[in-house]
């Protein structure tokens, strides 16, 4: 009697600490980690989609900027944390190349767990006007004609470096690859003369080939590009090419199935809510969610081709 008296109390204790456990984990924050400063890239997405999760998850969210190492730092604040789906990050396919470049242990493969994604937006090979060239055929023809004489902008320790270089080798056109920290600094350099050409996205370039100052040549996607509709496709151009950038919600790895695939539904439907579309369109994203399946086959195509793109090419962590 006294043996199930005894049992009965444990099983009665271990309910009730799994049920203020519940409790406990429902009334947590939810950190979403941002690997930059207030206002760049990652931030603003975390904003735009905070105050819609927030009221379909019934949790407070807060933003968590961690710049630095151009994005590592951020990226490891999740990986690190503890797999309970209190801590989220927003990472795009550059910081999951990282570990080409710079010495680390985060596997991508491994370390996370694709939530959603929520913009996506194919690169455009753009030239500059002081370059004579229009289409990419005379890039081809030009670059072929002046060996090594192309200057061409890349994004130091990124996917749209491994994918420059990618096209290069395609087309067999030589060059300098001449890094910078982003596609802000790539367009002034090629509006000063001193870039020739870049495979690039973001509403600033779209602006100055409206303007005339740079020129689209083509996109690198299977349909044409919103913002420069009379722009071939690379593959019209007769070229087996696509490269795109995107961005995303992450997890570390171990967070419960259930979880994940919750969080992702969520995402998907905050992203269709007109406020968070008008958000991230006034910021120079265009919203094409994935989830479940479909983002871990191109999180992973994405993650496999610069490995082999950096292998190619001798690129080692340094």
């Amino acid at each position: 009697m006294l043996r199930r008296s005894f049992l009965l109390l444990l099983a009665l204790l271990v309910t009730t600490a799994t049920s203020l456990r519940a409790q406990e984990l429902q009334s947590k924050s939810i950190s979403v980690v941002a690997p930059g400063q207030p206002g760049g890239t990652t931030d603003l997405i975390a904003r735009a989609f905070i105050p819609e999760l927030q009221r379909r998850l019934g949790r407070s969210i807060v933003v968590d900027n961690r710049p630095g190492a151009g994005g590592l730092i951020g990226v490891m604040t999740c990986v690190q944390a503890a797999p309970d789906g209190h801590t989220w990050v927003v990472a795009n396919e550059s910081m999951l190349a990282l570990p080409n470049f710079v010495k680390t242990s985060f596997n991508p493969e491994k370390d996370l767990v694709p939530v959603a994604i929520v913009t996506r937006a194919s690169h455009m090979l753009f030239s500059s006007s002081a370059l004579p060239v229009r289409s990419v055929a005379e890039l081809i023809a030009w670059g072929k004609a002046n060996p090594g004489k192309l200057n061409v902008g890349v994004i130091g320790n990124s996917t749209q470096y491994l994918q420059s270089l990618r096209f290069m080798r395609m087309t067999g056109l030589q060059g300098q690859t001449i890094p910078f920290s982003g596609n802000p600094a790539i367009m002034q350099a090629m509006l000063a003369g001193s870039v020739d050409f870049a495979l690039a996205s973001g509403s600033a370039f779209f602006e100055q080939a409206k303007a005339g100052r740079v020129r689209p040549l083509a996109v690198a996607s299977a349909q044409p590009h919103p913002s420069a509709p009379t722009a071939p496709t690379l593959r019209g151009a007769g070229l087996d090419f696509e490269a795109e950038t995107w961005q995303g919600f992450f997890v570390p790895a171990a967070t419960p199935a259930p979880l994940v695939a919750r969080f992702g539904a969520e995402v998907v439907a905050a992203a269709k809510q007109p406020e968070v579309d008008a958000m991230l369109r006034n910021q120079g994203y265009f919203v094409d969610t994935a989830s479940g399946d479909a983002m871990r086959s191109m999180v992973l195509q994405a993650i496999r081709t610069g490995t082999e793109t950096a292998q190619q090419y001798g690129i080692k962590p340094q």
